[in-house]
């Protein structure tokens, strides 16, 4: 062997100290690669501390400015005006805001904006994302804004569209939803309007007065759009005018107790969509929705169908949304028009909301293990409605119904037994409706009293309007030979309306009136009271606003063009009444006419109310935050409890 292969102890050493190197190369990695994730976490820590820190800072300067405007008085206003309390010229100004958009002399309302009553971000379980299913007992016929006609088409466009204000969810005041701030003419013939600079609809384009003009001008009032029961309501406004990109003027025709309200309210629409499609294809169209309200249409923003009936109508987060984000990503409305059929897909936790009908109500609400997993809501509230059924009081089909004569209608109300209703179908919930005004508002006149369930009453007024039984056959004629025979219309989805009709059917036995009971589907029954092709029909009719412009049902000018008095009833003293009311200011004043306009009704009668009912919902327990408001819901402050999802 030679001195080259031999293994000294000079190698021994030189092996070791590379060994001892080559470990602490090791460790060293090791401790960098500890010391890397270590950074990682912290740096995901500091990103969400940094996020919950922004929209920390967003609530704060919310608080901030809503305590600088109420230290300046700014931020009050009149339940139903939206005007600043204080008639001092500087109230809702601050010399921090560029005021130079306004008109000079009048005060400008910097309006505090529509946030979280009751934000859901500060619960200790709260997680963004997840999905809401909703139970709805029928299909909407259309969700395209201003042509739609039923409810669901309602609380789809108030998910999607805005307007450049809305009440808070206590019916109070007006906030700020589009616009930030307005003037409101001490007189009632003008508002200016100043849209926010970050307000954009769902395809990222922004806000601007154009599009509100574009919305009353050229959509609401274009003749040829089918939106006759909107041009009904909005008939004050003169004119709207676009100021600059962000400015909005509106002259009225002359003042009206609730200019500002239409002028704020209405859902502004992107010009840029709506613009590029034809009339006719609006009126036909069942899904074509757009707005800049906290969710979309699921389906990408495009002149095509986005939704036709039968499918759910599944709405997903706006990504461009300019407000407080809602925390659920989406929300499915699933058509279920069996009512054993939605009660079983809740208990399945299928759906996770539903409105029951008041049997499955009265079953659940003391039974622990429904209440287990589901939550029970159950109040009366300023959007709450009243049952009722309209007398056609006009012709159909070129004939005058029997219900054209007051007395017959009057005969028909006291042949119901409203009590009985109340207490079978409706459970003993709400009340006996007395008129169209809610029991809760100033509008509704305490003292008229409902009428009385009167049979023989009933047959004497029928005897007074000429109906008697000429041949005894047991069925009631006129001098004409013709039998008193008439139809209800009812929809299929409607359990109480079935029971209503029925009900109707054996009292009207009773007086010598035949009454036969029509089921139509939702689609069909909106054409049916679009044509006012029926004889009588039950419907509930629900309040958006805490003081309804009766206008929009009552007025017989709501008689034409499709508009919603299709009862066609028509009475002189009711028109002077919501005209003088209308243009009243005085809210005392104005009371004093809604409740002479009340008595008129009741005496007329042309629908008979049956009950005021409470809002019932049935909720499954992972959705939190649900809380009863005297507006209704409030679907963004809702989450989805985070071990669920």
């Amino acid at each position: 062997m030679s001195m080259g292969q031999r293994f000294g102890f000079k190698d021994l050493v030189l092996l070791l100290a590379v060994l001892l190197v080559c470990g602490l190369v090791v460790l060293n990695m090791i401790q960098q690669d500890r010391a890397w994730r270590r950074v990682e976490s912290i740096a995901a820590t500091v990103g969400e501390q940094e996020k919950r820190i922004g929209e920390l800072a967003k609530r704060l300067d919310g608080v901030f400015e809503s305590n600088q405007r109420s230290a300046a008085g700014s931020d009050r206003h009149s339940a139903f005006s939206g005007q600043p309390e204080s008639n001092s010229p500087d109230v809702g100004s601050s010399s921090s805001r560029d005021e130079s958009w306004a008109r000079p002399g009048v005060a400008v309302v910097w309006a505090k904006a529509r946030g979280f009553e009751n934000d859901p971000r500060l619960m200790n379980d709260y997680a963004p994302g997840g999905t809401l299913v909703e139970a709805i007992e029928g299909t909407p016929a259309k969700l395209t804004p201003y042509v739609y006609g039923d409810t669901f088409g309602r609380r789809v466009n108030e998910l999607v569209t805005e307007g450049l204000a809305d009440f808070d969810d206590a019916g109070r005041e007006l906030r700020g939803v589009l616009a930030e701030a307005w003037q409101y003419d001490p007189k009632g013939m003008w508002l200016r309007a100043k849209i926010r600079d970050n307000a954009r609809f769902s395809d990222g384009s922004p806000v601007t007065a154009e599009d509100v003009r574009f919305t009353f001008h050229d959509y609401i009032f274009n003749a040829e759009i089918q939106a006759e029961r909107y041009r009904a309501n909005y008939d004050p406004i003169r004119k709207v005018t676009a100021v600059s990109e962000r400015v909005v003027e509106f002259e009225f025709a002359q003042p009206r107790f609730n200019n500002d309200q239409l002028a704020l309210r209405f859902p502004v629409l992107p010009k840029k969509f709506y613009a590029a499609i034809a009339p006719a294809a609006i009126n036909t169209a069942t899904g074509l929705l757009v707005g800049s309200g906290p969710y979309r249409l699921d389906r990408a923003d495009s002149g095509g169908e986005q939704w036709k009936p039968g499918e759910d109508v599944v709405l997903v987060r706006n990504e461009q949304y300019w407000g407080d984000e809602p925390a659920i990503q989406e929300i499915r409305l699933r058509p279920i028009t069996d009512a054993a059929a939605r009660m079983a897909a809740l208990e399945s936790r299928s759906v996770d909301l539903m409105r029951p009908t008041f049997e499955q109500y009265a079953k659940r609400k003391d039974d622990p293990a429904f209440l287990a997993s589901n939550a029970i809501h159950a109040w009366a509230n300023i959007r709450s409605g009243y049952s009722y059924i309209a007398w056609n009081c006009g012709e159909r089909k070129g004939k005058l119904t029997p219900f054209h004569d007051a007395r017959v209608r009057v005969a028909m109300t006291m042949l119901i037994n409203r009590e009985r209703i109340r207490s079978e179908v409706y459970e003993g919930l709400g009340l006996t409706a007395t008129g169209p005004f809610n029991p809760l508002a100033a509008q509704a006149d305490s003292a008229i009293v409902p009428w009385a369930c009167d049979l023989e009453r009933a047959k004497a007024l029928l005897t007074e309007a000429g109906w008697v039984d000429r041949d005894n056959n047991g069925v009631r004629e006129n001098d004409q030979g013709e039998e008193f025979a008439f139809e209800i219309t009812v929809a299929t989805s409607s359990d109480a309306g079935k029971r209503i009709g029925a009900h109707l059917k054996d009292r009207c036995a009773l007086a010598g009136v035949r009454c036969g009971v029509n089921l139509i589907d939702a689609a069909g029954f909106e054409a049916v009271r679009r044509a006012r092709d029926f004889d009588a029909i039950t419907m509930i009719w629900s309040p958006s606003d805490p003081e309804i412009d009766p206008r929009q049902i009552w007025h017989s000018d709501s008689i034409r063009d499709q508009g919603d008095n299709f009862a066609q009833w028509s009475n002189t003293k009711a028109d002077e009444l919501i005209d003088r009311g209308r243009a009243e200011m005085d809210p005392a004043k104005r009371m004093e006419l809604w409740h002479e306009l009340h008595r008129v009704i009741h005496e007329e009668q042309p629908y008979t109310f049956v009950c005021n009912l409470p809002w019932v919902r049935f909720v499954g327990k992972r959705v939190r935050n649900v809380r009863e408001y005297p507006m209704g819901m409030e679907y963004r402050e809702w989450y989805i409890q985070s071990k669920d999802q």
